[in-house]
């Protein structure tokens, strides 16, 4: 149940028993989220591609729309160290793509990763980027040359220096493309 609306008798108040009738509202996590989303996240800049943002998984305080919130000094964070977890921008139409930069939460630790597209018109994913031997700390950019992309499957692999899969901020280029937002 999404909601639940509860009355309460018999609460004391002034050392005498409140007559009248409590409301209790319990909201679901969904909820909660989407209300914290729209109290922190600012106005879209103008010109933005918007972007639905996904994951494997998240941790409590960094969803997955902080990876592009362009704001580094927020994050999207797997909810745990198993590897390997993947974040995934859809965007509102196919969009060509000439590149991605990839903030990684630690600069001394190297995070290998895989970027695979859905593209417009193929059934399976396609695989743009294999760093998945990577051992360069820092952040991580990569040119490409994709038409018509409808997603981006971002999976980290594995990390040198042990910790989750954490990213600071994603931002891709392409023709049409100024900035993304969720």
């Amino acid at each position: 149940m999404d909601l639940e609306v509860r009355e309460q008798k018999g609460c004391v108040q002034n050392n005498r028993e409140y007559a009248g009738k409590n409301q209790v509202t319990f909201i679901s996590k969904q909820e909660h989220a989407a209300a914290q989303m729209k109290k922190k996240l600012a106005a879209a800049p103008a010109g933005a591609t918007l972007v639905k943002v996904t994951a494997q998984s998240t941790q409590e305080g960094h969803p997955s729309w902080h990876a592009i919130d362009g704001n580094r000094d927020t994050r999207w964070c797997a909810s745990d160290a198993s590897k390997p977890q993947w974040i995934q921008l859809e965007f509102d139409k196919p969009t060509d793509l000439t590149g991605i930069q990839i903030v990684w939460e630690s600069d001394n630790n190297a995070y290998s990763h895989t970027l695979e597209a859905k593209i417009q018109g193929k059934g399976e994913r396609v695989k743009l980027i294999d760093s998945s031997a990577n051992r360069e700390s820092g952040d991580s950019a990569h040119k490409l040359d994709a038409k018509a992309v409808e997603r981006l499957i971002l999976t980290c692999t594995g990390t040198s220096q042990g910790g989750w899969a954490s990213i600071r901020e994603i931002t891709v280029s392409g023709p049409a493309i100024e900035a993304i937002f969720p």
